[in-house]
């Protein structure tokens, strides 16, 4: 939520889609229904897991906490799509304790994998 997308965009020459006051005007929505004045991401994730649409989706790197986007759209030199690495092996990442966080907030609000049979 510290605008480093927009900052990111912005400083490569891309169009963010939006400005800094319509990015707070969404923090503002975001915390209004989130009923918080300081909303971090497990809240956000919670309220998404909370929600009744059939797909919810969130993004490995961000529940790694890694500040810079995988891809900005409409570049093509401009940025290192989809080069970056994560910070943890690919093989790593079922063990990794922040992803398991995620998976008990959603396995919580009943959006966990139905058991094998």
């Amino acid at each position: 939520m510290s605008g480093h997308d927009l900052k990111t965009k912005r400083a490569i020459g891309v169009d963010p889609g939006e400005t800094d006051d319509e990015r707070q005007g969404s923090r503002h929505a975001l915390t209004a229904a989130l009923g918080s004045q300081q909303p971090g991401f497990d809240d956000v994730v919670a309220f998404l897991a909370a929600t009744p649409t059939r797909l919810v989706s969130v993004a490995v790197e961000d529940i790694l906490a890694l500040e810079d986007q995988v891809n900005v759209p409409g570049t093509v030199s401009e940025h290192p799509n989809w080069r970056r690495r994560w910070p943890v092996l690919l093989e790593e990442l079922a063990a990794d304790q922040r992803l398991a966080r995620i998976a008990g907030t959603f396995s919580r609000a009943g959006r966990g994998s139905p058991p094998a049979s």
